[in-house]
């Protein structure tokens, strides 16, 4: 599959801007530290990450690698994909392996409110450290579908469209997340056009519609 990649580099690789937590991001690679602004769930308060790409897309899909440095079981971490991403306040979807007490899951942010789970599968203790872990999201139109290691593992239709058009990477939990070969394949909308095969249509067609 070849991916392409909507930016404005010159290079045609991503650039990266941390927002939340830190990070240390290279030219292949994105890994947040475990340290930043904190949130709590079961319990626990862990640390919350989030990076974002100029890289956009509203319909296709996106992949990246993700390896976690410590054992699930203890602690609270998890790692994962943003779509429709604009600005930290306002709304945004997720997928992330880790998070809601389970292997797989989507999730939002809502404003006001915060990260909430919209649903989840798998259990948490088949994850393990120091793997690499392929994670992947197809999204059309509001149909979201994530793949791990090319398995495809849960379907989510969304409630509304997304509000944004940037993709990043979101992490949480006191210990390192890596990530690395993040890889973005946009697909254009299609439309159906009923005419005429005629004048003026055919130039109408040509000049306006078809560019």
């Amino acid at each position: 599959m070849a991916f392409h990649f909507e930016t404005g580099s010159k290079n045609g690789k991503p650039s990266w801007a941390p927002i939340l937590g830190q990070w240390t991001i290279t030219e292949t690679s994105q890994k947040f530290l475990g340290q930043g602004l904190t949130a709590a769930a079961g319990g626990q308060s862990f640390s919350v990450g989030l990076a974002v790409s100029n890289v956009t897309m509203q319909n296709g899909m996106c992949r990246v690698l993700i390896r976690f440095s410590a054992a699930f079981g203890d602690h609270e971490q998890a790692g994962g994909i943003v779509l429709g991403y604009r600005t930290p306040e306002q709304h945004y979807i997720f997928a992330e392996l880790g998070a809601a007490r389970s292997a797989y899951s989507v999730g939002e942010y809502v404003s006001g409110f915060g990260w909430r789970p919209l649903v989840a599968a798998g259990q948490l203790q088949n994850l393990r450290a120091e793997r690499d872990y392929a994670l992947e999201v197809n999204i059309f139109g509001q149909e979201l579908r994530v793949l791990v290691d090319d398995v495809p593992v849960m379907q989510h239709l969304l409630s509304r469209p997304l509000e944004g058009r940037q993709v990043g990477l979101i992490a949480a939990g006191n210990q390192e997340v890596s990530f690395s070969d993040f890889a973005v394949s946009s697909h254009r909308p299609r439309a159906s056009v009923v005419m005429q095969f005629a004048e003026p249509y055919n130039t109408f067609y040509r000049e306006v519609i078809q560019n």
